[in-house]
């Protein structure tokens, strides 16, 4: 759920020292225009920034009103919360020693006994026992509702937002991320600064306020991951446009090469793994059957002895010992295959102890918690779910995520993109030719994925590298068309006010998240389970609304968004100018708000 991205603009002595968005003129750029004023903003990087804010909070304003299940799904169920009672955690572990110490048995277990039986739990699946469907979380009584989508106008709303914004203004906000670094750099390279402690104190506090975000805000946080992966983007910066195009392409095509790599293992377990199950299975009957035989010899010649008493202990062990026999017999057999054929049996025995039942009674105690629950209550619960993630991220593999996308958003800025350089017909290209078939082909993948198991070949191995291809071209074609719609010098008022709203970008984004949660959360109108898709848009209309009309209200007075002046002053080691330069000075000041937008 994409964020602003860092804004290009360089942190020290901004005041009074970079242009407006108005301010640069469009409609013929001379090709060095950036080059030559390195300190300058770039328009068309503020405006598509300001478009992608807006345009995220509809995929992001779900996400802030339901569980995250229902964030790109229309086939989410839950429980009414009225119609079932106390849901316990479904991924507590069983309270047994609670159990026993009730049923007076000693509280203390032998450590040996505990380990032998953590170990019996891991060899498990070497005894190959039928799945048991798990029904701890079914409730015959509740009542299954959809949710956020109760009427086809639901249906209808969640269809026009994956084909036209989901993805696509994530992958704008990665684009510009990437581009910001160029802008960032080479604007503190030209003013004599080493840009490379500044850089990284930028992105070690935009960590920070990630970290601090997703922990007591809202869950759906992306700018710890942004930073995460702004660490390992600085080296790029030296590559020229189009090797760091290759790279981001190359990284692209890597992705879906692992992609089909997994494909194909995944196959070979669905085909081998029988295979290897009967073998098991045929092996374990012989052994069964030898040992019957030696059984029975045993038994005939312990009948020639004569009956000295019954031993109750072994006459109990005697009656388990027909599973235990089976089990020790199935799991010789198992070893006794290769080191791959096991990992191949045990990754099918995973697949067929799979649970792909619907579970509504998360998304019941999910509602329950931010509807009802503590504030505290909320922040524990983030940060349990996030905390693998978070440290996931840390490491390089994020460059896989969305670090690609942030490669060619240097790319782009370093090829004179967003500062209008393009001929006219690439512009054209992208806006008018590429978007509609993208669009074409996006609904095409809905129609037919809707169809198909998740964990299809044709859905796995097609249509997600497809549309993960189409959806680069259409958050290009929109970048485009913003770029066309600034050069033909058409609806300046409105490119101004989306402009205003991009250069506080990070102060907006923020400012969704708490107006959002205000609404939906239990600490403010507690509407969090209850307003379907539909019922959102005219939130997110109204949310637009307060941000293009107090953005260029404050910039009106102050040089940044509040948060954006924390951000640079912390990075800078010492405070920014807070307030915009009197009046009088503005003729001075190139990054004056437009008379127009006040």
């Amino acid at each position: 759920m994409p964020i602003p991205a860092d804004d290009p603009e360089p942190l020290t002595g901004r005041c009074g020292g970079s242009e407006s968005s108005a301010d640069i003129p469009f409609s013929a750029p001379p090709p060095a225009a950036i080059a030559a004023v390195p300190r300058a903003r770039v328009a068309g990087l503020d405006v598509v920034r300001g478009v992608a804010l807006l345009g995220i909070l509809l995929l992001n304003i779900v996400d802030f009103a339901w569980p995250s299940q229902a964030y790109d799904s229309v086939s989410a169920l839950y429980y009414t919360t009225d119609s079932i009672g106390e849901i316990s955690d479904p991924d507590a572990p069983d309270s047994k020693s609670d159990e026993a110490k009730k049923d007076g048995a000693k509280p203390d277990e032998d450590p040996k006994e505990e380990s032998k039986e953590e170990k019996s739990k891991q060899e498990d699946w070497m005894f190959l026992a039928d799945p048991k469907p798990d029904l701890k979380g079914a409730y015959p009584a509740g009542v299954v509702r959809i949710a956020a989508a109760s009427t086809v106008w639901d249906i209808v709303e969640w269809a026009v937002v994956r084909v036209f914004f989901a993805n696509k203004m994530r992958t704008l906000f990665c684009l510009l991320f990437g581009a910001g670094l160029v802008y960032l750099t080479d604007g503190l390279i030209g003013k004599g600064i080493r840009p490379v402690w500044l850089y990284y104190r930028r992105m070690l506090l935009l960590l920070l306020i990630g970290l601090l975000h997703g922990s007591l805000i809202w869950q759906g946080d992306i700018l710890y991951g942004y930073a995460a992966v702004g660490f390992y983007l600085y080296p790029f910066r030296r590559l020229e446009a189009k090797t760091l195009a290759r790279v981001g392409v190359g990284i692209f095509l890597s992705i879906i090469v692992l992609l089909w790599v997994g494909i194909g293992v995944f196959q070979l377990i669905k085909i081998r793994g029988p295979v290897l199950q009967a073998q098991v299975l045929a092996a374990a009957a012989e052994t069964l059957v030898a040992e019957g035989a030696k059984a029975v010899e045993a038994e005939a010649g312990a009948a020639e002895v004569p009956e000295a008493g019954v031993d109750e202990e072994a006459a109990g062990a005697s009656i388990a010992a027909p599973d235990a026999g089976r089990n020790a017999a199935r799991k010789q057999a198992v070893e006794a295959l290769g080191f791959v054929d096991r990992l191949i049996l045990r990754g099918y025995r995973a697949l067929l102890r799979r649970d792909e039942s619907p579970r509504p009674e998360r998304l019941t105690r999910d509602i329950r918690l931010h509807r009802d629950g503590t504030w505290l209550a909320q922040v524990k619960a983030r940060m349990k779910d996030s905390l693998w993630p978070r440290l996931g991220i840390l490491t390089p593999v994020s460059l896989l995520a969305f670090g690609w996308l942030m490669i060619l958003g240097m790319s782009l800025a370093k090829s004179g993109f967003f500062a209008a350089e393009w001929p006219v017909e690439r512009y054209r290209l992208l806006a008018f030719r590429l978007v509609p078939l993208g669009w074409v082909i996006e609904a095409l993948v809905i129609l037919l994925s809707r169809g198909l198991r998740r964990d299809s070949i044709l859905n796995l191995g097609v249509l997600i590298p497809v549309e993960q291809a189409v959806i680069p071209m259409l958050s290009l074609g929109y970048a485009a068309a913003i770029i066309l719609l600034m050069r033909s010098g058409h609806w300046r008022g409105v490119t101004d006010r989306l402009a205003m709203v991009g250069r506080m970008a990070l102060s907006n984004y923020l400012a969704q998240s708490i107006l959002c949660t205000t609404l939906f959360y239990s600490f403010g109108l507690r509407l969090y389970g209850s307003v379907p898709r539909i019922g959102l848009v005219p939130i997110v209309f109204a949310v637009w609304a307060v941000e293009i009309w107090w953005s260029p209200r404050w910039l009106a007075r102050h040089p940044s968004g509040p948060v954006e002046w924390c951000w640079r002053s912390l990075a800078a080691l010492e405070c920014q100018p807070w307030r915009r330069a009197p009046a009088s000075t503005l003729e001075e000041a190139p990054d004056q708000v437009p008379q127009n937008v006040r």
